[in-house]
């Protein structure tokens, strides 16, 4: 028997906001750590959306995360700068860069904004996201601890590595590639092994090397192709054909 309980998303982000303000972070960057998380869920991302709420306490105790971060941003030039995140969230850090960006692109016309010293900042959608609804197209992009293997490797070296493009359209909502660059994200290998499942696919390798659908036996993965090629794809006919 399965039992489901259903909660509001509101109520969860309550829940979210109060538990970080517990762990004594200030409640602005708790409210963008819950609204990402939230969001992320809304869309259906659940490997990145609230299920890591725990993980983010826990690392918050572990003293990974700067519960009182003096973060800086400072101009390069008219349209691009650099925010220094002193290890706060990586949801807070990416939010004040887009909305810098956004700035400087309702100015000028473009804007662009690179980080350092942050954290994990679970999907960057929520980022690209807030340019499109700003009528803006909003490009989104971070490295991370090494996951995938080179072709013909048998080894990580390079990191997932998500990239993300969201274009405004007419009177619709906007469109939106998220993705790893790898064939799956290493959140949902860790969602599929916490719930006993396969991986949709042969896209991670084992410790010798050899290709597994095993979550179990995951040690690595593979560079991304099949439906993201086709996103990818989708994104230079945008950027390019119009």
């Amino acid at each position: 028997e399965v039992i489901m309980n259903y909660f509001s998303h509101n109520k969860l982000k309550e829940f979210c906001i109060d538990s970080l303000i517990q762990e004594g972070i200030a409640e602005v960057i708790a409210e963008d750590v819950a609204s990402c998380l939230v969001e992320t869920s809304l869309r259906g991302v659940d490997s990145h959306g609230i299920r890591l709420l725990p993980h983010y306490i826990r690392v918050v105790r572990s003293g990974r995360i700067n519960k009182i971060p003096n973060i800086r941003f400072y101009h390069n030039s008219k349209t691009n700068g650099v925010l220094d995140a002193d290890n706060t969230f990586g949801h807070a850090a990416a939010s004040i860069a887009m909305k810098e960006a956004i700035k400087m692109s309702e100015e000028y016309g473009s804007g662009f904004v690179v980080i350092k010293n942050s954290t994990h900042n679970s999907a960057n959608a929520y980022y690209g996201l807030q340019a499109a609804r700003k009528d803006m197209i909003g490009i989104s992009a971070t490295n991370t601890t090494s996951m995938m293997v080179p072709t013909r490797g048998k080894k990580p070296y390079l990191g997932t590595n998500a990239l993300t493009f969201a274009f405004p359209c007419n009177d619709e909502g906007p469109i939106c590639l998220d993705m790893a660059t790898t064939q799956l994200a290493w959140n949902k290998v860790l969602r599929a092994k916490a719930k006993g499942d396969i991986l949709e696919g042969p896209w991670a390798i084992d410790g010798q090397g050899e290709v597994t659908d095993n979550p179990e036996l995951a040690q690595g993965l593979l560079p991304a192709g099949f439906h993201k090629g086709y996103g990818l794809a989708l994104v230079v006919e945008i950027l390019c054909a119009l």
